[in-house]
């Protein structure tokens, strides 16, 4: 009757089945299909609107695929899993959250693994990424989701495809996972081997240097698949590597400079560490080259280099790093000469458009190279030459970069007899800007336009701050 006591709820239905046998041609547990023909063996306990439950599975499959939507993951995938799908109710275990309701044994081969599984392994760490297909075999122990000691991944691949920041590694190789205890938790550890390799920039085929035992080693104290390794630590360890094409690093030059390296062999190295926590690598990358060749506008250099970068911050590569401390040591041999530039502060992005904002120190033999830059030499009488050729250089300078000119501010110099100053800039087509040169007790400013050069001789330190001051005071303006 209406108002009357509510009317007691029976008991909830339950569904027991034990054991079932069936065969199954398709699977679904949320995005991820498993197709082919399947035996399944287990015991159902299923409560109508609660909890259902499988104590003990047993699944077979001797030959299928497993799908993400459209993309295979697994192709000739054969699968044996001795498991518990603890109660659950469907509608909380959504997505990765099923794991959480996983235990047992999984054992899986596939004569085409693609490696988008290790992107779990790797989803927070986005300056990694691992490509291709090839054979293996994994060996999955859960409990609860969370990956056991007994875990195991191989992988053996003629055509290991890798991309770490911009560069694009290939070659033969082998990844390896296992979970072991330590410290009395397990920890998970994945490495990837290349026997031999060739690098190439990650948006070209073309290799610009080659080399042998390049080697990943990430490890995880958190092997949990319903939230997966939110604490991975990576150590990438490349040795010496051929460059086989100097000139690819010609586009890490502005064509303002009008530097260009022409030719030349040497060894390129990469040792990066990186961690989920950082978002970012560090490390040293060392590029030692000899017997190079290079130009400065219709001035060729012979010798060679070696460039230490330290990566303090490597941002995926849109986003500019942090090279602070960064030292390059150049040698020439015809006609000889030093120098070593250093970069206190500097930051660079790797990519196209390159770009450059850093402080430079410098030391040089002499001034040769400097004043052929300043394009000073030229149409100027031999003892004024002479005088201009100034030994045992010192100085600082801020370089910007940008992929059609360069700045070069704050310029001071010192040396043997000499105090410049200059700010300029270079530009594709002409260079502009002023120069002051104190040598040998005599002064003259330099005024360089897209037309030609203008000297100074009457106070010419006065003209060359009034001239600094202008040229600041237009580009502020002429950034608001």
């Amino acid at each position: 009757t209406a108002g009357g006591p509510p009317k007691p709820r029976g008991r909830p239905w339950s569904v027991i089945a034990d054991p079932m046998h069936c065969g199954i041609d398709e699977l679904w547990f949320d995005r991820f299909r498993l197709v082919g023909p399947m035996r399944l063996e287990t015991p159902m306990r299923l409560r109508v609107r609660g909890p259902m439950e499988f104590s003990k599975v047993r699944l077979g499959l001797s030959s299928g695929k497993l799908m993400a939507g459209r993309e295979t993951i697994f192709d000739g995938l054969r699968l044996d899993v001795s498991a518990t799908v603890h109660p659950l109710v469907p509608k909380s275990a959504r997505r990765l959250a099923l794991f959480r309701f996983l235990s047992g044994r999984f054992d899986i081969s596939s004569r085409a693994a693609s490696l988008f599984f290790l992107d779990a392994y790797f989803r927070k760490t986005p300056w990694l990424h691992f490509n291709d297909a090839a054979p293996g075999r994994a060996v999955l122990v859960l409990d609860h989701g969370k990956l056991q000691p007994g875990t195991s991944l191989e992988v053996t691949n003629k055509q290991v495809d890798m991309v770490i920041l911009d560069r694009h590694l290939t070659g033969d190789g082998v990844i390896r996972g296992i979970v072991e205890t330590a410290d009395g938790a397990p920890k998970s550890t994945l490495t990837a081997r290349l026997h031999s390799f060739q690098i190439a920039p990650i948006d070209g085929t073309r290799p610009f240097a080659r080399g042998r035992n390049a080697h990943l080693v990430a490890t995880s104290y958190s092997p949990d698949l319903a939230n997966p390794f939110t604490d991975v630590h990576i150590v990438f360890d490349q040795p010496d590597a051929e460059i086989l094409d100097l000139s690819f690093y010609n586009s890490l030059f502005p064509p303002a400079s009008k530097f260009r390296l022409l030719s030349g062999s040497g060894t390129l190295r990469y040792h990066l560490e990186g961690s989920q926590a950082e978002r970012s690598l560090h490390g040293r990358i060392d590029l030692d080259i000899h017997q190079a060749s290079a130009r400065y506008e219709d001035f060729e250099m012979r010798g060679g280099f070696s460039l230490r970068t330290a990566l303090r911050q490597a941002s995926p590569r849109e986003m500019p790093s942090d090279i602070s401390g960064t030292r390059l040591d150049v040698h020439a041999a015809d006609p000889r000469w030093t120098a070593s530039f250093t970069f206190p502060k500097a930051r660079m992005r790797f990519s196209d458009p390159m770009a450059v904002n850093a402080s430079v120190r410098l030391e040089m033999m002499d001034t040769r190279p400097l004043v052929a830059m300043f394009d000073a030499l030229k149409g100027v009488p031999s003892w004024l030459q002479r005088m201009m050729t100034i030994p045992d250089i010192k100085g600082s300078v801020a370089v910007t970069a940008r992929q059609n000119d360069v700045d070069l501010t704050d310029l001071d110099v010192t040396g043997r007899g000499l105090h410049a100053l200059a700010d300029l800039t270079l530009g594709k087509k002409s260079k502009e800007g002023v120069l002051y040169l104190r040598f040998h007790g005599f002064s003259v400013g330099i005024q360089l336009t897209g037309t030609g050069k203008d000297l100074k001789l009457i106070r010419p330190l006065r003209w060359f701050e009034i001239q600094r001051a202008q040229r600041r005071q237009a580009a502020q303006q002429g950034r608001r």
